[in-house]
C-alpha cells in the first residue's frame, strides 16, 4: 500500500498518497485529508523517484467547470521540494 509510504521496484523508489486533498465537498463517503494532514504525510516523498497521488497538485488538471483551481497546495509544495522524476496524479472530476 502506497498511502503515505514508499515501495521499491526495479531500482526505483515509488511514493504514494491516496485520498482527496484538500477536503472535498462529497461528504462522509469520500476519504479526504486536509492540506496540513497531507503535508505531514508527504514528508516521506523525499528521495522518491516516482510519486503517485490521487489528488492533482494545485494548477495541474484541477479546474472545476467554473474555472476554479482546486488542486492540492500540499501536493504541489511536496513536488517542488522533493523533485521526483515523475508524478502520476488523478484529476478533478469536474475538470
Amino acid at each position: 500500500m502506497l498511502h503515505g509510504g514508499a515501495t521499491h521496484a526495479a531500482g526505483l523508489t515509488i511514493f504514494g498518497l491516496g485520498y482527496g486533498v484538500p477536503t472535498t465537498p462529497f461528504g462522509d463517503w469520500s476519504c479526504d485529508l486536509t492540506e496540513a494532514q497531507a503535508g505531514s504525510m508527504l514528508t516521506g516523498l523525499d528521495g522518491a523517484d516516482i510519486m503517485v497521488s490521487h489528488s492533482p497538485p494545485k494548477g495541474v488538471a484541477d479546474q472545476t467547470s467554473a474555472g476554479v483551481s482546486v488542486g492540492s497546495t500540499a501536493v504541489r509544495a511536496a513536488i517542488e521540494r522533493a523533485q521526483p522524476k515523475l508524478c502520476l496524479c488523478g484529476h478533478i472530476h469536474d475538470a
